[in-house]
């Protein structure tokens, strides 16, 4: 008697974490894609205005997609998402933020695809969002070290080229580069 008491106690128990198991799931499906639809509702919200950016949206999408990519994080989009909270950041001033979602997408989700770009893109926001100059040099660097053969090396050169000219240097350079320009154009 005692062990069919047993028997039917751990089979009671079996049956419980099962069941439990399967609406926990779910549960956590539903709330997954809950928050996936309240992320989409978001962007249409965001990216509707044309000319200026609804910065409330905008702090309620970042922290949308922060929260999918911190409770989901092997879904196929957490890196998308990463990705495109960053650029918001960047967008609404939030620069550092921005940059710590980009080291995350390639600390988290090295498979991602956009190394380049985010290397790139880390560096662009140091030099002209963070004034990091010295930060930017190093990540400018980054890009053409790991990435020399791509697109972004080449941008980056060039950004090393002029980093530490004056806003009056510059001025000054494009002036000197859209002379020659015209010259050219002119003897063909």
């Amino acid at each position: 008697m005692k062990t069919n008491f047993v028997a039917f106690l751990f089979g009671a128990i079996l049956m419980t974490a099962c069941g439990g198991s399967a609406s926990e799931q779910e549960q956590a499906k539903n709330e997954m894609e809950s928050l996936a639809h309240r992320i989409d509702s978001l962007e249409q919200v965001l990216f509707s205005h044309e000319s200026r950016v609804d910065r409330e949206a905008a702090a309620q999408l970042l922290q949308s997609y922060i929260k999918f990519v911190d409770t989901y994080p092997s879904d196929e989009r957490a890196p998308h998402f990463l990705y495109k909270g960053a650029g918001i950041a960047r967008g609404v001033g939030v620069h550092n933020r921005a940059i710590e979602m980009y080291f995350r997408i390639m600390d988290d989700y090295p498979d991602f695809g956009k190394d380049p770009e985010i290397y790139f893109l880390i560096a662009f926001t140091l030099d002209n969002d963070v004034k990091d100059i010295e930060g930017a040099k190093g990540m400018y660097n980054e890009v053409i070290a790991r990435f020399p053969d791509h697109e972004f090396a080449v941008q980056a050169e060039e950004r090393l080229k002029t980093i530490d000219l004056t806003d009056e240097e510059l001025i000054e350079l494009f002036m000197q580069r859209n002379a020659e320009a015209e010259a050219a154009a002119a003897t063909q």
